[in-house]
């Protein structure tokens, strides 16, 4: 997700709320907000209603959401005065109130993070500090997550950004983020529910040069982690199928190599069974769709739902109702 990105969750049937970045002029200017309920069914030309719900500072950038146990929604997002990581809390379905709390205040937290709900039905967050150069996670104490308790999952160099963040069929999450370092794609399997500590696999031996960039993630019907992300070093999309729950191996396929091809690539399960990837042709500016004809994503299926202009420069995507979650 990029700067200001519009990142939609599954709010029940027919609904859907959407948290964005507040932009003027093409820059990223603060305020988070979120887009309301979609009344008209998300297919064409919904109809919103909007609120601003956070004014403090500026606010939002790079904003990932997700619906909590009570079904409301649940953002995470960027304060970028004071390079917090703060979470908001809906009130109501349609988000006409909002509780916002900074989570972690501690040295620069980057606008690089991810929110899914673990197994307790409580918000876990994985988000890079950019201070430290490290992975971190925080587990929600409550429902509004108004306190949380943060850890250091991966301090291994530069790591964190580029963060994705989905739970398991073990019910333990599943992170994939970026190694800045060694310019790769990382996954880290949470070891409990608080995840304070996971098992991490770098898939270097099987992702060439400049991959991890733009990442997205998602369980597929087979109970094993799926990952689409951007291939820097070729400009190609790809994605890695899981070979087992903690992703200590994985087999990874070049989705799409018709250009530049790849950014802000994200990845759901539609209500078929298939993994679908939304992401943006870079040389032609537009919107692609990747159905895969298989668990591992070996074979798609790509169409082009968008060309008119420069389109799909940030985005997200998710499945219909009650449909696997995915960041």
């Amino acid at each position: 997700m990029g700067p200001g990105a519009a990142v939609l969750a599954d709010g029940g049937s027919a609904t859907g709320i959407i948290a964005s970045g507040k932009f003027r002029a093409g820059w990223f200017q603060g305020n988070v907000r979120i887009d309301g309920v979609c009344t008209g069914g998300c297919v064409t030309r919904p109809v919103y209603s909007q609120k601003v719900v956070d004014a403090t500072n500026e606010v939002g950038l790079r904003a990932s959401i997700t619906i909590g146990a009570d079904d409301r929604g649940i953002v995470a997002y960027h304060d970028s005065t004071n390079m917090d990581l703060r979470v908001g809390h809906c009130r109501d379905i349609a988000c006409t109130g909002f509780d916002a709390t900074s989570i972690d205040t501690a040295g620069d937290i980057s606008d690089y993070a991810a929110v899914t709900i673990g197994s307790d039905g409580l918000a876990l967050i994985a988000y890079y500090d950019s201070s430290k150069r490290n992975l971190k996670t925080a587990h929600c104490s409550g429902i509004a997550c108004s306190s949380a308790s943060t850890a250091t999952i991966d301090s291994e160099g530069g790591v964190g950004s580029d963060v994705a963040a989905t739970l398991g069929s073990d019910d333990r999450v599943l992170i994939a983020y970026r190694d800045l370092s060694a310019d790769m794609l990382k996954i880290a399997h949470c070891s409990n529910l608080l995840c304070t500590s996971a098992v991490k696999t770098s898939l270097a031996q099987s992702v060439a040069f400049g991959g991890g960039r733009r990442v997205s993630i998602t369980i597929g019907l087979d109970g094993l982690g799926l990952v689409s992300f951007y291939n820097a070093g070729t400009v190609k999309l790809r994605a890695a199928h899981c070979s087992n729950f903690f992703c200590s191996a994985a087999t990874t396929t070049t989705i799409d190599s018709a250009g530049d091809v790849g950014l802000w690539s994200s990845i759901t399960v539609g209500p078929e069974g298939q993994p679908a990837i939304s992401y943006q042709d870079v040389d032609k500016g537009d919107l692609k769709v990747a159905r895969c004809l298989d668990p591992a994503c070996t074979s798609v299926r790509i169409t082009v739902p968008d060309s008119a202009g420069v389109v799909s420069a940030c985005r997200s995507s998710v499945a219909g109702s009650r449909a696997p979650r995915s960041r």
